[in-house]
């Protein structure tokens, strides 16, 4: 299992494994147990993916808590000054890496989608602008 302890810098194989196994390639159907401890994010992704609507919308067809909850886990990176202290690199960006990220969501076109229209949302825009330092 791939962990990042906090107060620690990830090690470069840890997120390589993260980013890049796909011995768990289950993304469909039940899931097969026998390889839970090698579910990483292509395998999240994949299975996400395989459920949200293919709409821009994860549910029902207008933005919803899941979709602001997809946008936050792949795509709510904190700026400098939007820290409460020095927060390194990989404690600012989704997964540890933005750009990592990034061209995961380019894999799975109804995430990135989502993604794309709740950042498009005139009320997120004004929430990211003006919701101050985040202390996390």
């Amino acid at each position: 299992m791939v962990s990042f302890p906090w107060g620690s810098e990830p090690k470069e194989d840890d997120i390589n494994k993260f980013f890049d196994s796909n011995i768990a390639s289950d993304y469909t159907g039940p899931a097969d147990g026998s390889k839970s401890k090698d579910r990483f994010l292509k395998w999240f992704m994949g299975r996400v993916e395989g459920v949200v609507g293919s709409d821009g919308y994860a549910v029902g067809g207008k933005m919803s808590l899941a979709d602001v909850m997809i946008f936050n886990m792949f795509a709510d990176n904190l700026s400098e000054g939007e820290t409460l202290g020095e927060l390194p690199g990989h404690r600012r960006e989704c997964f540890g890496s933005k750009t990592r990220t990034d061209a995961a969501l380019a894999a799975h076109p109804k995430l990135k989608a989502i993604v794309d229209q709740v950042a498009a949302n005139e009320n997120v825009k004004k929430w990211m602008a003006t919701r101050g330092k985040q202390g996390f």
